[in-house]
């Protein structure tokens, strides 16, 4: 479920949100305090967002610079860093390999129900023709 989300019968912030409110009736004003309660806070989050990614651009060699002191530093073995997930073992020689097989396998696919397909075009027109 998405936060923040109107949902048929549910409460947003207090409002009740009714979709089948017929205009100038209340229900159909708290609809719209309920949409704009919604809206604020929609956008107190995308500015919030937006520091974030100021603050970011702003201090991203500094960040990476002290990353990369706390990474090689003894004294920060416990910190959570993340591990590289890569693998190390495979070479581009092996990933081609798993590529062209994926592709012949694709290819393979194609030939069998191309093959199918024509096998049932060839049976229709035997049944049409002894008609």
């Amino acid at each position: 479920m998405i936060e923040g989300f109107v949902f048929y019968n549910k409460t947003i912030e207090g409002y009740e949100f009714k979709p089948d409110a017929q205009p100038g009736s209340p229900d159909f004003s708290n609809n719209i305090l309920a949409l704009q309660e919604q809206s604020n806070a929609i956008n107190m989050s995308d500015t919030s967002i937006d520091a974030n990614y100021r603050y970011l651009s702003k201090n991203i060699r500094d960040l990476s610079n002290n990353y990369t002191s706390l990474y090689g530093n003894p004294n920060y073995t416990t910190m959570d860093i993340p591990v590289d997930k890569t693998d190390k073992i495979k070479t581009t020689t092996d990933v081609r390999k798993e590529d062209i097989n994926a592709l012949l396998l694709q290819q393979n696919y194609i030939y069998i129900v191309g093959s199918i397909t024509c096998a049932t075009l060839l049976i229709a027109a035997v049944i049409i023709g002894k008609e």
